[in-house]
């Protein structure tokens, strides 16, 4: 009975360290292959593949274009300046976390002085585009809102050049006029005294967005060349809060409170849309753009903004049941050309600073020829000025 009884015992002893290898085994294979996921999802993260940033950039694109989409149906019960208001509240907390993780990398704050002279035109400015967005898409339609947004990067190029912040070439003054043609075209601009055709109210509202988006961005490109370096979200979340309150005394608030009947005339899409505009497109689109333009060629991401035109088209025929005609169509594909001129000039302008910085740092370690290399660099550097990339062309907000 007892050598019965060990023998039992050496079993069950057997079969536990048989279960207990198996499970180990089990582990260090599910940990190699966590191990193993998570090393490929940080190495497409750091040099993402071709196929990766495209479908990232097709997804921001994507999103763009759903919170137009969406947006068109909530506005005909939220107008507005409420839904505007209502979307920013959602976003302002996220732009708040982003301004605080930026700090670390921050050389110096803002004075006070620096505060108002900056943030109070950039907050009014930022504040018009927010706005405007919604107030054309309610007047307009989200096709025609669409089609404007490619023209961003152009009149930003053309407001740089007027402030002395870029040089302006023949490609892409090229690209600018084809810009400006096109954009005429699709906002059907040369029809203004049709009857059918869109008024001279609408086609100017559609235009002030883009440009007030503009001014903001080259407003933060001279901040950033006046020594502010590492401010971007600082700046778009104080600009954001200023703002928001004056699209909230300005109109939000009676409507919020006074005009619209919550209980019985906003369905649950309508939310839906005002959640999507605040969440999905200002923090997840944003995040994503912002992730790809540092990882991929700057022509890149600014000619993807004419895939949105082409999901917002698709969806508003689909769903909105708005037209689009053939001469606006031509004119979204003008427009797009014109914005890959204005974006490969400065992709050229960049590779030139670039060498020139490098001929710098030669110069430092040949001081035989520094006077030389000095002198090239004044007289190139007397021509060409270009503006830092202080924030992505697309919008984070406004779109």
């Amino acid at each position: 009975m007892e050598r019965e009884r060990e023998r039992d015992d050496i079993i069950d002893e057997s079969v536990v360290k048989v279960v207990v290898m198996r499970r180990g085994s089990s582990l260090c294979r599910d940990t190699t292959t966590n191990n193993n996921v998570a090393s490929i999802l940080r190495k497409e993260y750091d040099h993402p593949s071709t196929v990766t940033t495209h479908l990232a950039l097709t997804l921001v694109q994507l999103i763009f274009a759903l919170m137009h989409t969406l947006a068109n149906p909530a506005l005909k019960h939220v107008p507005s300046f409420a839904f505007c208001t209502l979307r920013l509240a959602c976003a302002m907390p996220f732009l708040w976390l982003f301004a605080r993780l930026e700090k670390e990398t921050r050389e110096k704050e803002m004075t006070w002085r620096e505060q108002f002279g900056w943030v109070i035109p950039m907050g009014t400015f930022l504040g018009a585009a927010y706005v405007l967005v919604f107030v054309c898409n309610e007047r307009s339609g989200a096709i025609a809102v669409a089609s404007v947004q490619p023209l961003m990067p152009v009149c930003t190029a053309m407001l740089s050049f007027a402030f002395g912040l870029e040089r302006m070439g023949v490609l892409k003054a090229f690209g600018c006029a084809l810009g400006f043609v096109g954009t005429v075209l699709a906002v059907r601009a040369h029809r203004i005294f049709d009857e059918v055709g869109p008024s001279v109210a609408d086609v100017l509202l559609l235009l002030l967005q883009t440009c007030s988006y503009s001014l903001y961005v080259v407003m933060v490109v001279k901040a950033t060349k006046s020594g502010l370096k590492n401010h971007g979200m600082t700046f778009l979340f104080r600009a954001t809060v200023f703002g928001w309150t004056g699209i909230f005394f300005a109109g939000g608030l009676k409507q919020i409170f006074i005009d619209i009947d919550w209980e019985n005339e906003v369905p649950a899409y309508a939310w839906g849309g005002i959640l999507f505009s605040g969440f999905g497109s200002a923090v997840i689109a944003h995040g994503i753009n912002s992730w790809a333009i540092t990882r991929v060629n700057g022509v890149l991401p600014t000619v993807y903004s004419g895939v949105q035109v082409a999901f917002t088209v698709l969806f508003g025929l689909t769903f909105l049941d708005e037209k689009l005609e053939a001469i606006q169509f031509a004119g979204i594909a003008i427009t797009v050309v014109g914005v890959y001129c204005v974006a490969r000039s400065r992709a050229d302008e960049r590779e030139e600073e670039t060498r020139l910085s490098s001929s710098s740092a030669t110069s430092i370690a040949d001081p035989v020829g520094e006077d030389e290399h000095k002198r090239k660099r004044e007289q190139e550097h007397s021509v060409v000025v270009t503006a830092p990339d202080a924030v992505p062309h697309r919008p984070s907000l406004d779109q």
